[in-house]
C-alpha cells in the first residue's frame, strides 16, 4: 500500500500565542483516498492517523 502523509499543520488562535488544533492529510494512492484528520492535540492527532492506517490496512 502506498501511503503520502503531509506535513502536521499547527492552527493557532486569532492572538497567535497559542495552537487550537492540529491538521494533517494522508493520501492512499492504493485506494484513490484523501482524509484530512484534525485534532485539538497532537497525541489525538497522531492515534487518529494510525486508526486510519489501521482501516485502509483491513481493506488491502
Amino acid at each position: 500500500m502506498e501511503i503520502e502523509k503531509g506535513k502536521i499543520q499547527e492552527v493557532w488562535n486569532y492572538d497567535h500565542n497559542k495552537i487550537v488544533k492540529y491538521k494533517q492529510v494522508i493520501k492512499n494512492n492504493t485506494l484513490n483516498e484523501v482524509t484530512e484528520i484534525e485534532t485539538e492535540n497532537l497525541n489525538e492527532l497522531i492515534s487518529e492517523v494510525r486508526k486510519q492506517l489501521y482501516e485502509w490496512n483491513k481493506i488491502v
